[in-house]
This record gives structure tokens, sequence and C-alpha cells, in this order.
């Protein structure tokens, strides 16, 4: 994940620095307002990738865990609700 967003950052930030380039076949031109969005967006991946670089969470089994019992609980009540009544 912090991978990508770094990744996703560079490139953000290359079109917000170059502007117009030709990459290859493409021609890129984001105009004024394309590059101040391309440099917000460059700041906010690398804010994440920090971020996720300086707190390293197991957030999918911190979430899981928090949530299991009361998704489970949830479903037993919903389940009396339909099959009891």
């Amino acid at each position: 994940m912090t991978n990508l967003l770094l990744t996703f950052g560079i490139i953000c930030f290359i079109i917000a620095v170059i502007g117009q380039a030709k990459l290859f076949f493409l021609e890129i031109n984001p105009g004024c307002f394309g590059r101040f969005i391309a440099l917000t967006t460059a700041i906010f991946s690398f804010a994440l990738a920090v971020i996720f670089i300086l707190f390293p969470l197991s957030t999918p089994d911190l979430v899981s865990n928090y949530l299991t019992p009361y998704i489970s609980q949830f479903m037993e009540q919903f389940l009396g609700m339909i099959f009891y009544h």
C-alpha cells in the first residue's frame, strides 16, 4: 500500500511540476487547475504514505476484531426478528 501511494504521489508530482510534456505517445497538458489538483493529490498521497510508515497498524485485523462481536450480535437480533415473529 505504501509503495503504491509513493508511486502515485511521484507521478502526480511530476505532472504538477513539469506540466506540458510528451510521454512516449501521450501528450500531457493538464493546465493550471490540473496541475493544482495533481500537486494536491501528490501531497495527500505522500502524507498518507508517511503516516503508514510512521504508524504501522494492522488495520484490517483491528477493524475485524472490533466489529465481529457487533456484527454477530446484529445478525442474531436480525435473524431472531425474521424467524421468530
